[in-house]
């Protein structure tokens, strides 16, 4: 939809119009428009308030500038894996930490749920 958009107001820019003559572009066009223009929107906001969590938690300026800078490359950067092969070795690699975690998290709560104490019902 976006080439056919482009050729009509190629064609509108080339077409010489009476005066007091205006076109106007209606229907899906439209409504296009208006989500690219609330996505960029949000888009711009998510990444505000992102750098404001990374400067919060690292009490820096810049490291979280660097942090932000550092994610559009890593998208293009490729290791030659396909889809299904770079979701398993992900897997593979995040399991063990989060397991850990979980395990750590619980394992740290076990005493408080037991604890006999007055008021711990």
């Amino acid at each position: 939809m976006g080439t056919l958009l482009k050729k009509v107001q190629e064609v509108i820019r080339a077409t010489k119009l009476p005066p007091n003559t205006r076109v106007e572009l209606r229907g899906s066009v439209v409504a296009m428009k208006d989500s690219f223009k609330s996505f960029a929107i949000g888009l711009t906001l998510s990444i505000v308030l992102v750098y404001l969590i990374l400067m919060a938690q690292f009490a820096s300026f810049s490291d979280p500038f660097l942090i932000l800078l550092a994610v559009p490359p890593g998208f293009t950067r490729r290791r030659g894996q396909g889809l299904e092969a770079a979701i398993k070795n992900a897997c593979h690699v995040r399991l063990r930490p989060i397991m850990m975690t979980t395990f750590a998290t619980f394992l740290g709560l076990i005493p408080l749920a037991l604890a006999p104490e007055a008021g711990s019902e």
